[in-house]
């Protein structure tokens, strides 16, 4: 993990693995922005963190979970209205970046 716990990616020179299981099954070589001058996971960076179950006040029951955040979407300011947002009773992730995405493991629980 590149930060505190966030996996990261913020140039195309990054070689720890931004999502692997979605690069080692093809589906995608990297996750870059080349219109970007981005260097860090917080400002402006694309973010996955995989959480333990009970993380953020969630239902222990759903199991773990993951969080994936892109900072900031050219093309609005604020929270992307496509975007999905994830929030459980303690923590909402949503309002920290302008797209949030979520899903448990055990998500019909």
């Amino acid at each position: 993990n590149d930060a505190s716990g966030w996996d990261c990616n913020f140039d195309s020179s990054d070689t720890g693995g931004f999502i692997a299981d979605l690069t080692d099954g093809g589906y995608i070589t990297t996750i870059f922005d080349p219109g970007s001058n981005i260097t860090s996971c917080f400002l402006g960076g694309m973010r996955y963190y995989r959480y333990t179950p009970g993380s953020g006040g969630c239902d222990s029951n759903k199991g773990y979970f993951y969080v994936l955040e892109i900072d900031d979407i050219e093309t609005s300011t604020g929270t992307h209205e496509d975007s999905p947002g994830f929030a459980c009773t303690s923590r909402d992730w949503g309002t920290e970046a302008e797209w949030v995405m979520g899903q448990f493991q055990y998500p019909t629980l």
